[in-house]
């Protein structure tokens, strides 16, 4: 029986090594909120003298955007996933990140696809096996990502929201075997939705399953994992931010008054990258030869919290007289850090670009203070799941994880 509509139970997406192959299996993205898709036919037209009617439409190299969001649950990011599975085979690279750093997940590609199953089952594709098939599915091929961001709010659950780009995206109907054809999508057994789950995050001790406000870490534990507290910026783990944010001392960190609340009161944090990828052709080819991520690419963290004292940011034309430079502004950390094992380093370049006031008006708002940084090419993402995280030599481009 065909469905009747489409809705959030019918689906399930996932993401996998580049290739064809046997060997190729699709790994499900859990705590998936959403998944959009767009299609872009680039034409081009000619026209030619002595004609008013158009001469050729030209059909350009397709755009497949996917915009996905998942909320932050213990199981891998997106953003890290599609930029560490590794190809089918052992020469193919395309698909593993060198590092967790924003040139080493650049080059990074991977498969996507998106399957709809019955809208009468209660959980997408249980029980999965050849003659358990979806009533379509689509697989985009070779995508990288075209930009990622981190979300946390007071209201809400923290979010990861990223976009998959490329140009090949293949659909395939449930009339045929999944055998039938090479290019069609194999699910992983050992990672499947056979069952009501949970998030990752419940399973280990105080994880704090789906993360909200209360699990941005202001933890600063070193022990092995980092170097001495005393230094700046604080090494190790733990949620640093810009110093001249009110409340928070000359280390970084948001330190705890006497009654539990903490000292710089945050509402929002927002980290983005969106790294506007551009084509390289070459003459003989339709396709393109990449896809590359133009460097210097911009990096941006927005900050807001509640006002207790104004935005304390003082400017003058002159800048503001300092022991080694007469600037307004200096270099500051930042990073975050979530109970479920995210880890955001945006490096210690990072600069105030504005500082807004809002709100306290004779409405009865509270008043708010967003400050907004920017750095070039910081953007290094940690997670415990990562596929690359079990190996040494991973590991040690970081420093997080011990």
């Amino acid at each position: 029986m065909a469905n009747k509509r489409v809705f959030y139970a019918t689906k399930r997406a996932g993401l996998s090594g580049t290739g064809i192959g046997s060997a190729k299996t699709f790994q499900q993205l859990h705590g998936l909120q959403s998944v959009g898709m767009t299609t872009t036919f680039n034409l081009e037209q000619a026209f030619e003298l002595g004609q008013l009617a158009i001469y050729e439409n030209i059909e350009g190299i397709p755009d497949v955007s996917i915009d996905i969001e998942k909320v932050l649950d213990g199981y891998c990011p997106v953003y890290v996933l599609a930029t560490s599975i590794n190809g089918v085979t052992s020469t193919n690279e395309d698909g593993k990140s060198s590092a967790p750093s924003l040139i080493g997940r650049s080059r990074a590609q991977s498969d996507f696809c998106m399957a709809i199953f019955k809208d009468t089952d209660e959980i997408a594709g249980a029980g999965y096996s050849d003659s358990v098939l979806a009533e379509s599915h689509v697989v985009c091929s070779g995508v990288f990502v075209n930009s990622v961001s981190y979300n946390v709010g007071i209201d809400g659950n923290a979010t990861e929201s990223v976009t998959l780009v490329g140009q090949d995206k293949i659909w395939y109907s449930h009339a045929k075997s999944y055998a039938d054809s090479a290019g069609q999508a194999k699910w992983s057994t050992t990672d499947l939705i056979n069952a009501a789950e949970e998030p990752q995050a419940l399973r280990p001790a105080s994880s704090g399953g789906v993360n909200r406000r209360e699990d941005v870490l202001f933890t600063y534990a070193n022990s092995t994992i980092g170097k001495a507290e005393s230094e700046y910026p604080v090494s190790g783990v733990g949620t640093v931010l810009p110093t001249h944010l009110p409340g928070i001392n000359t280390k970084g960190q948001n330190k705890t008054n006497s009654d539990g609340t903490f000292r710089c009161h945050l509402q929002t944090f927002n980290c983005s990258s969106d790294f506007g990828r551009e084509d390289i052709f070459e003459l003989g080819r339709r396709g393109r030869y990449h896809r590359f991520l133009p460097f210097p690419t911009e990096v941006s963290c927005e900050i807001t919290i509640i006002s207790t004292s104004g935005d304390l940011i003082s400017a003058t034309e002159a800048g503001i007289p300092d022991p080694t430079s007469n600037t307004n502004l200096v270099d500051q950390a930042i990073r975050l850090q979530m109970r479920e094992g995210l880890f955001v380093d945006l490096g210690k370049k990072n600069k105030l670009a504005s500082v807004s006031v809002t709100g306290g008006d004779a409405g009865g708002g509270n008043e708010e203070i967003t400050y907004s940084y920017t750095n070039f090419n910081d953007f290094t993402v940690y997670h415990p799941e990562d596929p690359n995280y079990s190996t040494a030599a991973f590991r040690a481009l970081g420093n997080v994880y011990s």
